[in-house]
C-alpha cells in the first residue's frame, strides 16, 4: 500500500520528486567535483605562473650580469687599445726622428763625396 492512501496520482507526483531530488543532488555533486577541478586548476595555473614568473626573473637576472661583464670587458679592452695606440705612435715617433736622422746623414755624406772631403778625389760637376 502507498503512503498516500492508494491514491495513484499523488503517488506518481512522490515518486517524481524523489526523482527530482535524486537529479539535483547527483546535479549538486557534479557542479561541487567540477568546481572543485577548476579550483584545482586555478591553482596549478597560478603556480604554473610564478614558477614563469621566477624564471624569468632569473633569465633577467644572468641577461644583466652578462651586459656588465660584456660591458666591463668592452671598457678593459678600449683601455688596452689606448695604450697599444701609445705605444704606436710612441714607435712611429721615434722611427720617423731615425728617418730624419738618416736623411740628414745621407745629405752629408752626398755633400762630402761632392767636395771631395773624404778623400774621394772626386769634384763636384
Amino acid at each position: 500500500m502507498s503512503a498516500n492512501g492508494s491514491n495513484p496520482r499523488l503517488d506518481r507526483i512522490e515518486k517524481l520528486i524523489e526523482q527530482s531530488e535524486r537529479a539535483n543532488k547527483e546535479a549538486h555533486a557534479r557542479h561541487v567535483r567540477e568546481m572543485a577541478e577548476i579550483r584545482a586548476e586555478g591553482r596549478k595555473g597560478r603556480e604554473d605562473m610564478r614558477e614563469d614568473v621566477r624564471r624569468t626573473r632569473e633569465d633577467v637576472q644572468r641577461t644583466r650580469d652578462d651586459l656588465r661583464r660584456w660591458a666591463a670587458l668592452g671598457v678593459k679592452e678600449a683601455r688596452n687599445q689606448r695604450k697599444r695606440n701609445q705605444e704606436i705612435d710612441l714607435y712611429i715617433t721615434r722611427l720617423a726622428a731615425a728617418q730624419l736622422v738618416t736623411e740628414e746623414k745621407l745629405s752629408n755624406l752626398i755633400s762630402s763625396l761632392r767636395s771631395g772631403r773624404n778623400g774621394g778625389g772626386r769634384s763636384a760637376q
